[in-house]
C-alpha cells in the first residue's frame, strides 16, 4: 500500500470517529512539521504551540479535505499558513530561514555524499558538509524553502508548487538555480571537492 493510500485510509478512519487514526497521522508527519515550523520560529515553546495549533486546525478541517491533493501536501499548507499567521499576529518579522541538517538530511539522504570510513575521509566529509550547509544558508528564502521541501521533506514538484502557490515550471527553475548556487559555492571552496550529481 502506498503512503497516499495509507493516509487516505487513516483520514477515512478519523472521519468515522477514530481519533487514534489521527494520532497515527500526526506521529508520522510530526518530525517534518516541526522541522518546517522551526524554519520560521526559533523559540522552542512557541514551536510547540504552533505545532499544536497546526494539528488542531488539521483535525477541525479534515471533514473539508477532499483528496484533491495528498494529505501530506494539505498538512504542509496548513503548517506554512499557520506559521506565517502566528508570526504576523506576534508582529514578528520573518527572519532568513537557516537550514540545518543532520546525517539523514538533504544530499546525504540522496547518496550525493559517499560514506567514508577512515579518519582522513571522515574529516574530508565533515569539511564538505560544513561547506554545503554554509552554501544552503546563503540562498534566498524562496530558494532555500524550495530546496528544503524537495530534498529534505521529499515533496514532488507538484506538491511544492501547491505549497508555494506557483507553477511547476517555476519550482523546477528555482530548484535548478538553488542546486547550481550550492554547487558553485562548494566548488569555489578550496577545501572540499565539487559535488557530483
Amino acid at each position: 500500500m502506498s503512503k497516499a493510500e495509507n493516509d487516505k485510509k487513516l483520514v477515512d478512519r478519523v472521519l468515522n470517529g477514530d481519533k487514534k487514526a489521527f494520532e497515527e497521522l500526526v506521529f508520522q508527519y510530526e518530525p517534518k512539521i516541526r522541522f518546517l515550523v522551526q524554519r520560521y520560529i526559533d523559540d522552542t515553546s512557541e514551536i510547540s504551540d504552533v505545532c499544536q495549533e497546526i494539528y488542531l486546525r488539521a483535525f477541525q478541517g479534515l471533514p473539508k479535505f477532499r483528496n484533491e491533493c495528498s494529505f501530506y501536501t494539505w498538512l504542509f499548507r496548513i503548517t506554512i499558513n499557520t506559521s506565517l499567521n502566528y508570526i504576523q499576529t506576534k508582529g514578528m518579522r520573518i527572519e532568513k530561514m537557516s537550514v540545518e541538517f543532520n546525517e539523514k538530511d538533504l544530499l546525504i539522504s540522496n547518496n550525493r555524499i559517499n560514506t567514508f570510513e577512515g579518519p582522513e575521509e571522515i574529516l574530508i566529509r565533515d569539511e564538505l558538509e560544513a561547506s554545503l550547509y554554509d552554501a544552503v544558508d546563503d540562498l534566498s528564502d524562496e530558494l532555500s524553502l524550495c530546496l528544503m521541501l524537495r530534498e529534505i521533506a521529499g515533496l514532488s514538484y507538484d506538491d511544492i508548487a501547491v505549497l508555494m502557490d506557483c507553477p511547476v515550471g517555476t519550482i523546477k527553475s528555482r530548484l535548478s538555480r538553488a542546486r547550481h548556487l550550492v554547487d558553485e559555492e562548494i566548488s569555489s571552496d578550496s577545501r572540499p571537492p565539487k559535488l557530483s550529481k
